[in-house]
């Protein structure tokens, strides 16, 4: 307690997890701003009543391993501040099961990109006749992520700049990002950690010239939940690597280890997460990096591929 007192002077702000309104935990409530409530293991009748006595106290609530529809809006209908838990990359499956036709010709777009020989001129045709690509492709080249000197005003230009890895990379952004309007911001957080976070442990485990594409693995990790549409559909359509597929389908492969090893992580699932890590001979105590590292990516990553007043 008194360790919790020199953190609230310190100007930390305070999370008590998994709370449950006993007589035990009511003097950390003078200190915690943000209260976790495992949602599923909280009667019905209760889960309203804590909410509504905690926001009364000036204290933010938040709803834990929330995995449907119908507990998120009971959430969100009883006061609950935030909502954590895997409903939000879990597709909702229309009945036919497709993939809107303006969703998939933006997809089928990948497809130039995994040509043998990639024709610059070709992309630059296809950019071209879309405005909202062309001004995200400029806004991107010219940032300061990449520190040039000039200005480049050129689509071919940029795109030759970028070169194959990382312009695939860039497109996964924007056509996950244009496609997921409607969906959670969230979701594509989490799928832009989860794929830097298989770029950055690629050296790590012996797949380094992969790099690529583990950061696409994570891309698409979530992309049933982005199209309402079931993972072996998409992947039909789409013009991946055949080892990013059966990764993505479940099916054993090194792609797939990395990412059964970034979920856990993700998830805290400690004991899973380690025996991954064996499997990839994977040093557990280098993933703290890893993981910040890439939270720290996709938040500035995020922020420049909001959609703009031109887009």
């Amino acid at each position: 307690m008194n360790n919790c007192r020199k953190l609230k002077a310190a100007g930390y702000r305070l999370a008590l997890d998994d709370f449950a309104m006993a007589e035990s935990g009511r003097p950390f409530l003078d200190l915690a701003d943000i209260v976790k409530v495992d949602f599923p293991a909280t009667p019905p009748g209760e889960r309203t009543k804590i909410a509504r006595d905690l926001a009364a106290r000036g204290i933010h609530v938040l709803a834990g391993k929330v995995e449907s529809a119908n507990a998120f809006d009971e959430a969100v209908a009883s006061g609950y501040s935030y909502v954590q838990g895997y409903f939000f990359v879990k597709p909702a499956f229309r009945a036919t099961d497709e993939i809107s036709g303006n969703k998939l010709s933006r997809l089928r777009m990948l497809d130039e990109l995994y040509r043998t020989e990639l024709s610059y001129d070709r992309l630059e045709e296809i950019i071209k006749q879309d405005v909202s690509l062309t001004y995200d492709l400029l806004r991107f080249i010219n940032s300061v992520q990449f520190g040039l000197m000039y200005k480049v005003n050129s689509i071919k230009h940029a795109l030759v700049l970028l070169g194959p890895k990382e312009l695939k990379k860039w497109f996964a952004l924007v056509t996950l990002r244009s496609m997921g309007t409607d969906k959670p911001g969230e979701l594509l957080l989490r799928c832009m950690t989860r794929a830097k976070m298989g770029e950055l442990m690629a050296p790590l485990v012996g797949l380094s010239s992969h790099a690529s594409e583990l950061f696409l693995m994570g891309m698409f990790s979530v992309i049933d939940a982005v199209l309402n549409a079931s993972m072996p559909t998409i992947m039909a359509k789409l013009p991946l690597d055949d080892q990013i597929k059966r990764a993505l389908l479940g099916q054993p492969n090194p792609y797939r280890t990395v990412f059964d090893a970034i979920v856990c992580y993700e998830k805290g699932e400690w004991d899973k997460f380690l025996s991954h890590a064996a499997t990839l001979h994977l040093d557990e105590h280098r993933m703290l990096a890893v993981y910040t590292d890439s939270l720290r990516w996709t938040g500035e990553a995020f922020a420049l591929m909001q959609p703009s007043a031109k887009s």
